[in-house]
């Protein structure tokens, strides 16, 4: 029979198709393994194979390089063919690796258990990206001794792109995208027009934002309409007056904070003279008080009714009296003396013969009349008189 020290696995590799182990109890490395189950074999600390199918442990005789003896513990029914128990060969199981040999000793070289091609993670892309945002580790597989190409793997895509995922892996999602230009047209850079900007919010290009369009001139110092032109507003440039009276003033419609306004300055009002100017500057030329009241001059027959108006010296009657006449009795005042047929006394003679009498012509309501009263008739007597 073959011999080996106790507990340690062999296979026949002539004659026997692969030794399979226990997977009663996990393990890193052989350290973690108890006495009786002393080889650490894919994670797992084993000295049977439940399976059957070739796993042979050796009585506790230390092996040799000449033939031994084999005792069959499990399972019983393998049976090594005599011809070949010479050219068998003793190996120790390990963990299998991608090299092209039977490491764990089942007859299958690079292979994972249960028979598929031995694998492994995978990633080309930077260590500290892997598993970050979009990037993903790969699987290559075993093939002739050699890991493959990595299969499924997913690097860095470079330039961060706006679509709510971490392109570039470094676990941080749509940062830095640059904003992209919109809108604008041909006004832009003109005045105060510029384009807008497209800005990455929540893995989506927003609507165009801070777009500044054409708007209507105001006086602000700027270019609003984006015409080239700095406060053109309707109407600045025009001529334009200010005030009235002696206190108008002209000049041109000029842009201020407040909007278009003309510079223009009104004067300060005076005392309205009569100069025909309107000096207290309220529209009305000569206004002054006590004008166009009624008003008379002269007397008798010179006096004239009016009204009062300015005149180059001041306010003044409208009218001028009438020339005075020479006194007649006519119940007017001709003479413009203020006096009515102020004529002057002129001698008379009343009666006739003895009763004649001597006065003055006055001028009674209107007519001349000889204030004297004749005497009274009397007898008429030879004397030479006319008596009677």
């Amino acid at each position: 029979m073959l011999r080996a020290v106790w507990g340690m696995w062999v296979c026949l590799v002539a004659t026997v198709a692969g030794c399979l182990p226990d997977l009663s109890a996990e393990c890193g490395s052989a350290a973690d393994c108890p006495a009786d189950r002393p080889l650490c074999i894919g994670g797992v600390c084993t000295f049977t194979s439940p399976e059957g199918d070739g796993l042979v442990q050796l009585d506790r005789a230390p092996a040799t390089d000449a033939a031994v003896d084999l005792a069959v513990v499990d399972p019983p029914d393998v049976v090594v063919e005599a011809d070949a128990a010479a050219d068998a060969t003793i190996c120790t199981p390990t963990n299998e690796s991608c090299n092209g040999v039977d490491d764990d000793c089942d007859g299958i070289a690079d292979e994972e258990f249960g028979g598929s091609p031995l694998t492994t993670t995978c990633y080309n892309g930077p260590p500290q990206t892997a598993n970050v945002g979009i990037c993903a580790r790969g699987v290559s597989t075993c093939t002739a001794g050699a890991f493959a190409d990595c299969i499924g793997e997913v690097l860095p895509a470079g330039d961060e792109a706006c679509n709510g995922l971490d392109d570039d892996c470094d676990g941080q999602v749509d940062e830095g995208v640059a904003p992209r230009a919109c809108g604008g047209g041909a006004t832009v850079g003109i005045g105060v027009c510029t384009a807008g900007e497209e800005r990455c919010e929540d893995g989506n290009f927003s609507a165009c934002l801070d777009e500044v369009l054409p708007g209507v001139e105001i006086c602000d110092g700027l270019d609003n309409d984006c015409n080239g032109t700095v406060d053109d507003v309707e109407g600045v440039g025009e001529p334009c007056a200010a005030g009235q009276g002696a206190c108008a003033a002209v000049g041109e419609v000029v842009c201020t904070p407040a909007g278009p306004a003309c510079n223009a300055v009104a004067g300060e009002p005076a005392d309205e003279i009569c100069d025909g100017v309107d000096n207290d500057c309220n529209g009305r030329v000569d206004d002054l008080d006590g004008l166009g009241a009624p008003c008379a001059v002269g007397v008798g027959a010179c006096a004239a009714a009016g009204e009062i108006i300015c005149a180059p010296g001041g306010p003044t009657c409208s009218v001028t009296a009438g020339e005075p006449g020479p006194e007649v009795c006519d119940g007017a005042d001709n003479d413009c003396n203020g006096v009515i047929d102020d004529i002057a006394p002129e001698p008379c003679l009343v009666g006739v013969g003895e009763c004649q009498a001597a006065g003055d012509v006055l001028c009674v309501d209107g007519e001349r009349t000889c204030q004297a009263e004749p005497d009274a008739p009397g007898a008429e007597v030879c004397d030479g008189l006319d008596n009677d």
